[in-house]
């Protein structure tokens, strides 16, 4: 019976550390299986940091491209803003105003003369010095004038209606009471 004891209590020792051995492969077994998912969870978020990666390459590739838009564009209005700068140059070279002044004032200077004739003065007494201001004056008046005239010589020439160019001539014409030119209708 002594054996028969010893080889049952080693039997039992022998299951207790096959229990203990089935709980210790339990636990590497569920350690396992917790490894797996990390790893699954692991290639999800790699697979979507590499999507991620990829379609901020595409917004970088697509805004490469509008940079390059954006300064040939910006090229392009540089070009077109120098080209006008030239023609509104060429422009303001070739308009001559002098000769139209001239002639505004020869028929001021006609205007003045028959006033002071008109007065009873002679235009050899007046003072030397106040005739060059009045002269002076009339100058500015008249480059105002002739500044008005060329305004609307380019307005009048952007009108696509001819009659309502006319209808403002005429009230433009019917409101002007005198016959001191268009100068005194400025003021």
């Amino acid at each position: 019976d002594v054996i028969a004891q010893n080889i049952q209590l080693v039997a039992e020792e022998a299951c207790r550390h096959a229990l203990t051995l089935a709980k210790k492969c339990e636990t590497i077994t569920e350690h396992a299986r917790h490894l797996q998912d990390v790893e699954q969870e692991t290639n999800a978020s790699s697979g979507n940091v590499g999507k991620l990666l990829q379609e901020a390459q595409e917004r970088m590739a697509n805004l490469d491209i509008s940079c390059l838009s954006l300064a040939d564009l910006a090229g392009r209005v540089g070009r077109d803003a120098t080209g006008l700068s030239e023609e509104v140059s060429s422009i303001v070279h070739t308009i001559d105003i002098g000769e139209i002044f001239q002639g505004e004032l020869t028929l001021v200077l006609e205007k003045l003369d028959a006033m002071s004739r008109w007065a009873g003065q002679d235009t050899s007494n007046v003072d030397h010095a106040s005739l060059e201001i009045l002269f002076d004056e009339l100058e500015l008046c008249y480059t105002m004038a002739s500044e008005h005239k060329l305004h609307q010589s380019f307005l009048d020439s952007q009108l696509l209606d001819a009659s309502v160019d006319l209808i403002e001539k005429d009230e433009w014409a019917e409101n002007r009471q005198h016959g001191l030119g268009d100068n005194v209708d400025l003021f």
